[in-house]
């Protein structure tokens, strides 16, 4: 009994020591993949980096080709717009139809980000390059704008969280619409063009009195003098009358 009793002793620490030495080599394989991994994600990180552009997106190249008048948007002026809510960076919807006094709507392709390239070939599209430089410029002139009565608007074929971006990041204190599903774009026949399977509105701006398009910009180069003109039409156009009563900054919700 006492060799019976010793031979089970001996096969259980056998089986305790095989168990303890599989345990320890599961932790070690575990802790082997794991820093592995971390080795891997700095490898990734030092060799494959978030590039910014090359480029400087709050300023214009040199040689942009110039967009010329293709009578796309002849038909605009003296239309009314159609009832077509779009959703704004400010949470809400906006139907452009139903505001009351001047409404400046800047259309525009889409803004660049500093970490991500330009859509191939985008420089060479006439009027694509200077959305960036746009936003900035209505900006720069919001209260020049806001002392003529006007409200103003940027609105693009992007989605409101990709917008949101741009007005955080420019510090736009006016809200973008967002037109993603081109229901503005098709009811107003607006020009576009195709880059990378987006549907994309050219460069325009419209002038909007009580629900009607009373002028239009198109087409708009260079983009960063835009706001300079629409300030120096509305300064011609707009009447004393008009000056006392300006329309509300943020309208309400549609």
């Amino acid at each position: 009994m006492k060799a019976s009793a010793f031979r089970q002793r001996k096969r259980r620490s056998a089986f305790l020591a095989l168990a303890v030495g599989l345990a320890g080599g599961l932790l070690l394989l575990v802790f082997a993949v794991l820093l592995g991994g971390l080795h891997l994600t700095s490898f990734n990180r030092r060799f494959h980096p978030t590039m910014p552009r090359k480029d400087n997106i709050y300023e214009l190249p040199a040689n942009l080709p110039v967009p010329v008048d293709d009578g796309a948007c002849d038909h605009l002026a003296g239309s009314q717009l159609p009832s077509v809510p779009l959703f704004s960076t400010a949470a809400h919807q906006v139907d452009l139809s139903s505001l009351a006094g001047t409404t400046v709507v800047y259309c525009y392709p889409r803004t660049g980000r500093p970490d991500q390239e330009l859509p191939k070939g985008w420089n060479e599209i006439p009027g694509a390059r200077g959305c960036t430089p746009q936003s900035c410029a209505f900006r720069d002139h919001y209260q020049q704008l806001q002392a003529l009565g006007v409200r103003v608007f940027g609105l693009s074929t992007q989605d409101t969280d990709y917008q949101r971006e741009a007005v955080q990041r420019l510090h736009l204190p006016f809200e973008l619409l967002s037109d993603s599903e081109l229901a503005f774009t098709r009811a107003l026949r607006l020009p576009t063009f195709q880059v990378e399977g987006m549907t994309l509105i050219k460069r325009l701006t419209l002038i909007i009195d009580g629900g009607r398009i009373t002028k239009v910009f198109y087409p708009v180069f260079p983009p960063d003098k835009n706001a300079a003109e629409v300030i120096q039409w509305l300064s011609v156009h707009r009447s004393p009358e008009s000056l006392k009563n300006p329309p509300q900054t943020h309208p309400r919700d549609s």
